[in-house]
C-alpha cells in the first residue's frame, strides 16, 4: 500500500466511525437521547429548575429553551411526567378548536403521587383545571369534586398541594398548584383565545428523566426536538400530530 493510499483509507475510516458515533439513538417512551455536540456522553446536567410552558394555539417552550409549537387534540396529552422510576407527578392537557381553526388548551390535570422524600403508600391525589363558558372563571376539582379556592389537597395530616388563584405575568386568576416538595402548576385556561400551561420543578424531580411536551429536561436544548417526523415525546398515538 502506498503511502498517499494509507492515508486516504485512515481518513475514510476516521469519518465513519465518526458519523456513527455521532448519530446516536432515540429511546423509547420519550426519552430522546441522541447525542449532539456540546452534551458529551448525553450526561443531565441541570443547574437550574425547570420552568417550560405552553400558549396560544400552543407554542411550548421546554425546560431547556427549545421553543415549538404543537396543536394536541381532544385526548390528553402529556405535559411532563417522569419517564422512569417512582413517579411523582404527571401532567396532562386536553386542547378544543378556537375560532382560527387552531386549537387552545381547554382543561389541565395534575395527578400527584407518592412525594420524592417519601416512604410507603401514597393515595394518588387528582386535579382538574376546566375552562367554562365564562372568560374570567374555572372550575377546580379534587378527585372528581368540585371546590373552591383556596383550598389544600391532602392526605390525612399530609399536605400533597396548595390551590390558590394567582396573576402570572399578565393574566389573572390563573389556578396555581404547588407543593411541598417543589412542583408549581400554574393553568390559565379562564383567558379564551390566549391559554397559558406554565410548570415548573426542581432537578431532583426529574433530571434526565422527563417526559412529554416539556422534553427531556437534561440542560442542553440541541436535542429537544422540534420537527413533528421526530418522535422524542411519550406516547405519540395519543399525542398525535405536531405541526
Amino acid at each position: 500500500m502506498t503511502y498517499f493510499a494509507g492515508v486516504l483509507l485512515l481518513l475514510l475510516t476516521g469519518i465513519v466511525v465518526t458519523s456513527a458515533q455521532g448519530r446516536g439513538k432515540r429511546g423509547d417512551r420519550g426519552r430522546y437521547s441522541r447525542s449532539r455536540q456540546g452534551n458529551p456522553g448525553n450526561q443531565p446536567n441541570c443547574t437550574r429548575s425547570c420552568e417550560c410552558q405552553a400558549c396560544g394555539d400552543p407554542h411550548f417552550t421546554s425546560c431547556d429553551g427549545q421553543r415549538f409549537s404543537y396543536q394536541g387534540n381532544d385526548g390528553n396529552n402529556f405535559m411532563a411526567e417522569q419517564c422512569t422510576g417512582q413517579k411523582q407527578f404527571s401532567i396532562q392537557f386536553r386542547t378544543i378548536p378556537s375560532n382560527s381553526n387552531r386549537r387552545v388548551i381547554n382543561n389541565v390535570t395534575v395527578f400527584l403521587h407518592r412525594p420524592y422524600d417519601a416512604t410507603g403508600s401514597w393515595p394518588t391525589k387528582r386535579v382538574d383545571i376546566e375552562a367554562t363558558r365564562d372568560p374570567d372563571d374555572a372550575i377546580v376539582k379534587i378527585n372528581n369534586a368540585v371546590t373552591t379556592l383556596p383550598d389544600n389537597v391532602m392526605s390525612g395530616n399530609h399536605l400533597r398541594a396548595v390551590l390558590k388563584i394567582v396573576d402570572r405575568d399578565s393574566f389573572t386568576k390563573c389556578v396555581e398548584v404547588s407543593t411541598p416538595w417543589g412542583l408549581v402548576v400554574t393553568a390559565c385556561v379562564a383567558h379564551f383565545p390566549y391559554r397559558c400551561l406554565f410548570v415548573s420543578f426542581p432537578p431532583v424531580l426529574g433530571c434526565g428523566n422527563i417526559c412529554g411536551q416539556c422534553a427531556n429536561y437534561n440542560g442542553y436544548s440541541a436535542d429537544d426536538c422540534t420537527h413533528y417526523n421526530q418522535k422524542c415525546w411519550k406516547d405519540d398515538d395519543k399525542n398525535g400530530n405536531r405541526g
